[in-house]
C-alpha cells in the first residue's frame, strides 16, 4: 500500500523478480514479499501543456500538478524499466538499479505519456535479444506540440528514434479535434501489433462514441497495412479494460456511453477469439478499400485531412460475451 498514491501500473523486473508499480507521483520497487525496497518521486511538478519540458521555467502559466504514471514497461534488452508520466508532455525516464534517469527533454519522440492514455508494445522480430522495436500509441491531451499517435520506434541511449522512414501515422490538427483517441491496451501476435482505443467520431453533426481495435504488420514502414474495426458487445460500446491471453483470446470489459468516452456503471466482459477477429479484419479489407490491387496501401479516411471518404462505416464485431 501507499498512503499518498493510487497505484495504476505494474511490471516485473525479469532479472531479479522485483515488482515495479507506479501511480500518482511515485514509482515503487517491491521484493517478492511485497516489501518496499525503493521509492522514486515523480511529482508534483511545475508543468503546463502550453510549454515543452525544457521551456517550463520561463512558462507564464505553469502550475504545480500531479504526475501520474502512464507507461511502465520493463525492457529486457536494456535491463531497465521505462517510466512515462503525464506531465512534461509525457517525457519518459529509465529506471536503473538505484536512480531514475530522464530521457532527453528536448526530443519530441520521447514524449510518450499522456493523461488520456498511452500504450507501449515491445517486440522482437529477429529473435535476437539485442534487437527490439516498440509500437507506441500516445493520446493527444491538449498539449501544443504532439508526436504522432501511432508509431514504431527504437531506443538509442537517451532518445527514441523512428524505426523506419515514414513509420508514423498521425492526425492533422483539424482531424485530431474531431477524432479524439484514447489508447487503452496494446498486444501482438506473430505478425501484427494491435491497439485498442476509444474514439469520439464526429460525422455530419452527430457524435459517435466507439471502441476500436487496429491491426498493423510489424515494422510496416508506410503504415499501409493499418486497419481498424469497431468493437462492441450486447449494446455496450465503451471499453474499460482488456487482456490478451496466452491461448490467443482477447477479453474486453465494456461499459456504456452515449454522451462521452466515459463509461456508465452497466458493464460486461466479452471474449474475442483471434481467429474470428482475423476473419473480420479480412472482411473489412474487402469492404473498405477502393482498390484491392493496392494491397492495403489506401489509408483509412481519418488518417489525414485530405484523404477521400473511402470507408463509410467500419464493420462491427460482436462475439462471445461473458456475464
Amino acid at each position: 500500500t501507499h498512503a499518498l498514491s493510487d497505484l495504476r501500473k505494474i511490471t516485473i523486473d525479469r532479472r531479479s523478480g522485483e515488482i515495479i508499480v507506479g501511480g500518482r507521483n511515485v514509482v515503487l520497487k517491491l521484493n517478492s514479499k511485497f516489501e518496499s525496497i525503493a521509492e522514486f518521486a515523480l511529482g508534483p511538478k511545475l508543468s503546463s501543456k502550453n510549454c515543452r519540458p525544457f521551456e517550463i521555467m520561463s512558462c507564464p502559466n505553469a502550475t504545480i500538478l500531479n504526475n501520474t504514471v502512464s507507461i511502465l514497461e520493463f525492457l529486457p534488452e536494456l535491463n531497465q524499466t521505462l517510466v512515462c508520466g503525464t506531465l512534461e508532455y509525457g517525457n519518459c525516464s529509465l529506471l536503473a538499479e538505484s536512480e531514475l534517469k530522464p530521457l532527453a527533454h528536448d526530443e519530441q519522440k520521447n514524449y510518450l505519456g499522456s493523461d488520456q492514455g498511452s500504450i507501449f508494445v515491445p517486440f522482437n522480430i529477429t529473435n535476437k535479444a539485442v534487437y527490439f522495436t516498440y509500437f507506441t500509441g500516445t493520446s493527444w491531451d491538449g498539449r501544443n506540440t504532439m508526436d504522432e499517435e501511432f508509431s514504431f520506434k527504437t531506443l538509442l541511449k537517451t532518445k527514441f528514434l523512428y524505426k523506419t522512414a515514414l513509420s508514423k501515422k498521425g492526425l492533422c490538427s483539424e482531424k485530431r479535434k474531431d477524432f479524439n483517441l484514447k489508447f487503452l491496451y496494446g498486444f501482438q501476435d506473430e505478425k501484427h501489433v494491435y491497439a485498442l482505443y476509444l474514439m469520439n467520431r464526429s460525422d455530419h453533426g452527430r457524435n459517435y462514441f466507439e471502441t476500436k481495435i487496429s491491426k498493423i504488420c510489424k515494422e510496416d514502414k508506410y503504415f499501409g497495412s493499418f486497419q481498424e474495426l469497431i468493437l462492441s458487445c450486447d449494446m455496450h460500446n465503451i471499453a474499460t479494460a482488456a487482456y490478451y491471453s496466452y491461448n490467443k483470446d482477447l477479453y474486453v470489459a465494456f461499459g456504456t456511453g452515449n454522451q462521452s468516452l466515459g463509461a456508465k456503471p452497466s458493464s460486461i466482459v466479452c471474449k474475442y477469439s483471434a481467429d474470428e477477429i482475423r476473419r473480420r479484419f479480412d472482411s473489412s479489407f474487402i469492404m473498405c478499400y477502393s482498390d484491392i490491387n493496392k494491397k492495403g496501401y489506401t489509408p483509412p479516411r481519418w488518417s489525414s485531412c485530405n484523404s477521400p471518404n473511402i470507408c463509410r462505416e467500419s464493420p462491427k464485431v460482436n462475439l462471445v460475451y461473458l456475464v
